[in-house]
């Protein structure tokens, strides 16, 4: 899967591991009729907002309502925020002690980029 992204922009990138991530979870929860709610930290500004929302709506073939937020506003944003970190410090830096700290709430593992 990481060879078919050789080349790619970030943006593409991080749109389609997006896309990817809510396939996969979507379906685990079961959602009153209407839109799904989105909530994502705020890094897109006009037109990249609204092709990344459009992308997003058009992968999941339902609904949905994007919120982007300040993260320095959202403690739920801050939340996945340290998460986030945490995962990442494992896998780049070799370093745990954060990971160890979250690792037993963890109830599904998304390897992106296994190999082919």
């Amino acid at each position: 899967m990481l060879t078919s992204y050789l080349g790619v922009e970030p943006q593409v990138l991080y749109n389609d591991i997006c896309k990817q991530l809510l396939q996969r979870i979507i379906p685990n929860y079961e959602f009153p009729k209407g839109a799904v709610e989105i909530v994502i930290d705020r890094f897109l500004y006009g037109d990249a907002q609204e092709k990344f929302d459009n992308y997003l709506a058009t992968g999941l073939m339902r609904s949905i309502n994007v919120s982007h937020l300040d993260s320095k506003q959202c403690p739920c944003l801050q939340a996945v925020d340290f998460i986030a970190g945490a995962i990442a410090r494992k896998y780049r830096d070799n370093d745990d002690l954060y990971y160890n700290k979250i690792q037993h709430k963890i109830t599904m593992a998304f390897e992106f980029f296994e190999s082919e």
